[in-house]
């Protein structure tokens, strides 16, 4: 959480911090949820549309997009710019 609260100061772009804020913490929690069906190894394609639809829906992403933050396929700097365009909104 240091390293993205880092990568948010050094943005020169204007952001609501505290949305984003709220928007990368919503972020971890989905990928909480996620990481811990797949850890149980009980992930199934059902769990992963009733993680990844709702957080789609919620922020208005395609679901490449979606899937990418969900499984941490995407660095902290891109999941930083996602979380600001996103609290741009």
């Amino acid at each position: 959480m240091e390293r993205i609260l880092e990568i948010m100061k050094q943005e020169e772009i204007p952001y609501d911090k505290e949305k984003t804020f709220d928007i990368l913490m919503d972020i971890g929690l989905t990928r909480n949820k996620y990481d811990s069906f797949k850890k149980q190894r009980v992930l199934t394609k059902r769990h992963i549309i009733d993680i990844v639809v709702p957080f789609r829906d919620k922020y208005k992403l395609s679901d490449d997009k979606a899937l990418a933050i969900i499984r941490d396929k995407i660095s902290i700097k891109k999941t930083c710019d996602i979380a600001i365009e996103l609290s741009k909104r």
